[in-house]
């Protein structure tokens, strides 16, 4: 029996598809993704060399824009927007910083609802690291922090802080793995 539940469609947004740390983990959640539940795409703004190729031949469809990586250009950033208008995806996930900033804000030109970014590395962590080692009480310590979004207004980046601090509280209330209702 064929089920009738429409396939989530998502649009991965990445700088480039050169051999990373980011692009094989994107990589590597496309190619074991269930294509009965999610139809996934990349756009790859820069460059889809070398595993552009290899996520075509697996059956997922890769757009290469070949935006300048030294210089910044409306008509490929309307590109962008009109690429993400024709697919309609449900979902458009951003992987780094450049794909960060203009894939979100692309998405949002675009009428995308749902747009998730994807921040790998923080200097949110050092900080963090640095509280938890000096503090009597870590997780007070880490409840008094105060953090601002240099993305001015999504509110994606500050939810991803919340995550990261709100994981390391309960992580010191529990005394090791926190169970869900430590997280409450």
């Amino acid at each position: 029996q064929a089920s009738s539940k429409k396939k989530l469609k998502v649009l991965h947004i990445i700088n480039t598809l050169g051999i990373g740390g980011a692009e094989t983990v994107l990589y590597r959640l496309l190619t074991s993704s269930d294509r009965s539940a999610f139809d996934m795409q990349v756009i790859a703004l820069v460059h889809d060399v070398p595993l552009g190729e290899r996520l075509r031949k697996a059956g997922i469809r890769v757009h290469c824009l070949r935006m300048s990586k030294k210089s910044w250009s409306p008509a490929t950033t309307a590109g962008l927007i009109r690429l993400l208008r024709s697919e309609k995806p449900d979902l458009v996930q951003t992987w780094l910083q450049h794909s960060d900033l203009l894939g979100g804000i692309a998405a949002k030109l675009a009428g995308v609802r749902f747009v998730l970014w994807n921040i790998r590395h923080s200097t949110l962590d050092p900080v963090l690291d640095e509280r938890e080692a000096q503090a009597a009480d870590p997780a007070e310590e880490l409840l008094k922090l105060t953090v601002i979004d240099p993305t001015c207004g999504s509110g994606h980046f500050l939810l991803g802080a919340a995550r990261r601090i709100a994981t390391r509280v309960a992580r010191h209330r529990a005394g090791g793995i926190p169970s869900a209702s430590d997280f409450r």
